[in-house]
């Protein structure tokens, strides 16, 4: 691990949830994603071919996962109950954890390249995997066992969020879409097209009638997902969105663009109000105007599923 691109461990907890790299300094450097246990009392890490635990409070090591990867591993993912991890490497092989003792529960086998991200179904023991292989396939975690994969995508698939009612999701890939994809049925809903770079990331609002999405040029673009409308086309950030979230009254996006800073828009205007903000940073004056967005987005990052 090349120590100088490795993330802050002990920042505010806006990253806990965001992608960090793991090796090099490149313009395309190998991006892997940490998670925090629902309880807040647990960092994952992806660290080589193994998991990292360590607590939140002062990143002391609890255990680390090893045994189940032969490859580096790329994403990590808790359950919503926190009483399983899942980890994937870059073969595409995926592994669930007991993270209370460490033990390897099995493998969930069917990706044929690196695992990119993962998502959890909302009160239903169920995952999505993402990967460079242009796929997603959906889990049954406690039965460990693939009920349905989704094809469609011409590229890696970046980037899977399930809607807050868990009936839809919604993917990003490097063929410059996003889909919309029915869960019961495995169904493509719609397509979002309209970027003219790879799209490394999608969210819902909070209500699930609006996507954002973000690409590998610094574009973000809002979507109706049922229509397939592009409502509105934002640009200004400095480098790739990596991650991005919309607040619950819908009315501001902030933005991972690279290592520890963030950008953040209103959407109703289209206008970027907080440019390059460092987030190892305080969050400080008390009076900063965005400081709700900022500690609201921190709050759901840490624990973003």
């Amino acid at each position: 691990m090349n120590s100088a691109c490795i993330v802050n461990r002990l920042v505010l907890p806006l990253l806990l949830g965001l992608p960090m790299i793991i090796t090099g300094c490149s313009s395309s450097p190998l991006w892997t994603q940490e998670d925090i246990s629902p309880d807040g009392l647990l960092f994952a890490t992806p660290l080589e071919a193994e998991v990292r635990l360590t607590k939140t409070s002062d990143d002391q090591l609890v255990r680390t996962l090893s045994g189940g990867h032969d490859a580096h591993v790329t994403a990590v993912h808790f359950s919503e109950d926190g009483d399983r991890l899942v980890s994937g490497d870059s073969t595409g092989r995926i592994v669930v954890w007991n993270p209370r003792d460490g033990k390897n529960l099995g493998r969930l086998i069917g990706h044929r390249g690196s695992i990119q991200q993962f998502a959890v179904r909302p009160g239903i023991p169920d995952l999505a995997s993402a990967s460079s292989d242009g796929t997603i396939r959906l889990w049954d975690l406690e039965g460990r066992k693939e009920f349905r994969t989704l094809t469609g995508h011409a590229g890696a698939v970046t980037s899977v969020e399930f809607s807050p009612d868990g009936r839809t999701l919604v993917t990003a890939s490097m063929d410059r879409t996003a889909k919309v994809w029915g869960v019961e049925t495995g169904t493509e809903l719609g397509s979002l097209k309209g970027h003219e770079a790879g799209v490394l990331a999608a969210a819902y609002d909070a209500t699930g009638s609006r996507v954002a999405t973000g690409g590998d040029d610094g574009v973000i673009k809002i979507w109706d997902p049922k229509a397939g409308k592009e409502l509105r086309s934002m640009q200004g950030a400095k480098g790739p969105i990596r991650n991005l979230f919309i607040t619950q009254d819908g009315r501001h996006l902030l933005a991972y663009q690279s290592v520890n800073r963030i950008a953040i828009w209103e959407i109703p205007t289209g206008l970027r109000v907080v440019e390059d903000y460092l987030a190892e940073a305080p969050v400080a004056p008390r009076n900063w105007p965005y400081r709700a967005v900022f500690e609201e987005i921190s709050k759901r990052a840490a624990h973003h599923h």
